[in-house]
């Protein structure tokens, strides 16, 4: 008899569920006429990883450099790092969302889809 293929309901952190295959690598897809033979069959999960991003650093006019080389998903909490840049007769007050200083980091940081650059 035919057989109709489940909706996934498996989850897997930080990926994205593609579809079933025959086979554990992803190259046997499921034939729309699939009938059961015997004995018991395996489907296996295909998954893509969820695109990473990054945190970028701009001195906006000060000198130095900084880097944060965590990778972060979209959702994923972000920690503002310490202040390395130097900037003669300034002080540094604050990291901000724009190079004018309008836009604050909000209490909850969170990575949106895209890179983000802190001024």
């Amino acid at each position: 008899d035919a057989i109709t293929v489940l909706k996934n309901a498996f989850e897997r952190a930080d990926y994205t569920f593609v579809k079933f295959t025959l086979d554990k690598g992803g190259m046997q897809d499921i034939p729309a006429d699939f009938r059961m033979k015997e004995g018991n069959i395996t489907l296996y999960a295909q998954w893509e990883e969820e695109p990473t991003y990054r945190v970028f650093y701009d001195a906006n006019g000060g000198t130095g450099t900084m880097t944060d080389e965590q990778l972060y998903y979209m959702g994923d909490a972000i920690t503002v790092k310490a202040n390395e840049f130097t900037y003669t007769h300034k002080k540094f007050v604050k990291f901000t969302l724009d190079a004018a200083g309008t836009q604050d980091i909000p209490a909850d940081f969170r990575m949106k889809e895209g890179n983000i650059t802190l001024y």
